[in-house]
């Protein structure tokens, strides 16, 4: 429709100069679209290979909320998720709290036999042993 409308009132040039200019955004838009539902597929296929693969080998899952409210003013917050396996090796993903939330829920119905939530005794039972965190 704009560009129906720029060719009709305007001059040739302009009018030309003008389509350019919008099937480059169009472009620009479907690179964009085109490459966050890649991101999409790439991050789904990474749980998928996460708990096919080391999903046995979680021992104890827990995430961290930090949040910087000077004067009580919420300004950010940093999510971070933290996944230990049995071999002592640990992965820290920073991520939004819905999403973590959601990863949680899928955990705790896949890996009954992982241990969920942060306390300063489940620490020292990981420290000494991993397996002890186990169900």
């Amino acid at each position: 429709m704009v560009v129906v409308v720029s060719w009709i009132n305007l001059s040739l040039s302009i009018a030309i100069a003008n389509t350019v200019l919008f099937a480059m955004i169009a472009f620009i838009g479907i690179l964009l679209l085109k490459n966050a539902y890649q991101t999409f597929i790439d991050e789904c296929h990474f749980w998928n290979f996460f708990l096919r693969n080391e999903g046995n080998k979680i021992v104890w899952v827990y995430y961290h909320k930090l949040e910087k409210s000077p004067f009580g003013i919420s300004f950010s917050s940093k999510t971070t998720l933290f996944i230990h396996l049995e071999d002592r090796s640990k992965a820290n993903i920073t991520m939004r709290e819905p999403e973590i939330l959601e990863i949680l829920s899928l955990f705790r119905e896949e890996m009954p036999q992982a241990t969920f939530g942060y306390s300063k005794q489940k620490e020292q039972l990981y420290n000494i042993g991993p397996d002890l965190l186990r169900k």
